[in-house]
């Protein structure tokens, strides 16, 4: 009984030590383009330390402010009975990033301050918990939904995106999957959405797909093109978008939130936007499979 008592025991510590989080040298790799270019680039989560914050041991995590996300910087986060946690710095309080014992309908809850300081709030709801092998790992997975309110000249406003979080990884968008400053665009800014690779001494290197290696940088050089003088009409819009000063017959095209996600695409000249949220969008044009122009539309 104690042989079979000490296998067992070390088992359970193998198995608790197979799902820490963020063990030093993390590493998460995301896509990230310019709103108003073409060109992808990476951006980076290291956990670079472990240190001791309001009584908790934390995992410090290197987050790269050069993409435009709200939560950036040094964040700590720490786990506790599956549940992921970390210090909000908008309220200097640690809240739930992620809680892997949630069941469908269960929900928690962010704070996220607002361009004038005003907190916002956001519920993740579950909508459906599932599984996934990874590296020979089976993970669980969270399938969400983000409801971002926050206070527009318009009143409060409700945005919501739907996501995967998985186990020991976390978002498969990206990490802390918060609008940067709730309500507030930057023009130009940078737009993180999608994880390529998650590296970590446990589980190994992830590759989601999306790019062939952790590090690659897609970009090109805008020449005259078919889509040089393209123009949308009008803009803002509040029902239907046009098409316009194109040559080609047809038109191929994308058009993305601000997180980078594609809420309408197809071919044609006439958008039908009426369903969309009010906001800020941005219209991709494809020529030849390639992207071509890309221009800012605003929904009323």
């Amino acid at each position: 009984m104690k042989i079979l008592s000490c296998v067992v025991s070390f088992f359970l510590c193998s198995v608790v030590f197979a799902q820490e989080w963020a063990p030093k040298g993390t590493e998460w790799y995301y896509d990230s383009f310019e709103a108003m270019s073409p060109n992808i680039f990476y951006a980076t989560i290291v956990s670079d330390s472990v240190v001791s914050v309001k009584g908790k041991e934390c995992k410090r995590l290197d987050v790269n402010c050069g993409i435009n996300t709200h939560f950036c910087g040094q964040i700590d986060t720490y786990e506790s009975n599956d549940t992921v946690f970390f210090l909000n710095p908008d309220i200097d309080t640690f809240q739930v990033l992620y809680n892997f014992n949630a069941s469908k309908g269960d929900t928690w809850v962010i704070s996220a301050k607002d361009s004038q300081g005003i907190l916002d709030t956001i519920v993740v709801e579950v909508d459906s918990v599932g599984e996934r092998v990874i590296n020979g790992k089976t993970l669980k997975v969270l399938y969400v939904t983000y409801n971002q309110y926050f206070n527009t000249v318009y009143g409060v406003q409700n945005y919501q995106h739907s996501s995967e979080i998985v186990e020991q990884i976390g978002d498969l968008h990206y990490l802390f999957n918060i609008e940067s400053k709730i309500g507030m665009v930057v023009d130009a800014g940078y737009r993180n959405y999608n994880l390529r690779c998650y590296i970590d001494s446990d589980l190994g290197h992830f590759n989601t797909g999306i790019r062939s290696e952790c590090t690659d940088a897609i970009t090109s050089v805008e020449s005259e093109t078919a889509y040089s003088s393209v123009a949308v009409f009008p803009n803002p819009a509040e029902d239907v978008l046009t098409i316009e000063n194109v040559e080609e017959e047809t038109v191929q095209y994308a058009l993305m939130n601000v997180r980078g996600n594609v809420v309408l695409s197809g071919e044609g000249r006439v958008l039908d936007v009426s369903a969309l949220p009010k906001g800020v969008y941005y219209l991709r044009f494809l020529e030849h499979g390639t992207n071509s122009k890309v221009l800012k539309v605003i929904k009323n």
